[in-house]
């Protein structure tokens, strides 16, 4: 209970990190949102918020894969990584353009399902303090995740 209690607010941390998602949408029983970052010379974090409409929580060990076309360069799939409550992938050489992003998203249940939305990539200079600061947020609630799964472990082997 302490468990579920100390992650409460923390359960849309990353998502809150990130400002206003660039797209949302529902499909089926999911809210989707998605984030979108610039890293300077890497491309773009594109992040994936996956929420659970009638639970109201986030949707955890779904797997995503981003397709992303450009003009003339097509990428994916891109399997992304689940990180806290949302799933990430770097889109490499994300030139600026307007991109279609095409989403695949397979949750637990197993009913896969696609979105699909236009990205337009600014050319943009310097770096990402956003990126910086979900990183920090993310690794401090990790950090409390594992802290307290100890901590409930010791209490309950003595």
């Amino acid at each position: 209970m302490v468990f579920v209690m100390l992650l409460g607010p923390f359960g849309r941390g990353t998502a809150l990190a990130h400002g206003e998602a660039e797209y949302t949408t529902v499909v089926g029983e999911y809210l989707i949102e998605t984030f979108d970052e610039l890293v300077p010379q890497r491309g773009i974090l594109y992040t994936v918020v996956l929420t659970d409409v009638g639970l109201a929580l986030p949707v955890r060990g779904a797997s995503i894969e981003v397709f992303a076309r450009g003009e003339d360069l097509a990428l994916g799939p891109l399997v992304a990584t689940e990180f806290g409550d949302s799933y990430q992938v770097l889109i490499p050489d994300a030139r600026p353009e307007a991109w279609t992003i095409e989403v695949s998203v397979s949750p637990p249940d197993g009913d896969v399902f696609t979105f699909e939305h236009r990205l337009l990539v600014e050319d943009g200079t310097g770096g990402s303090d956003r990126t910086v600061l979900v990183a920090v947020v993310a690794a401090v609630v990790a950090g409390l995740v594992v802290g307290t799964g100890v901590w409930v472990r010791r209490l309950r082997s003595e």
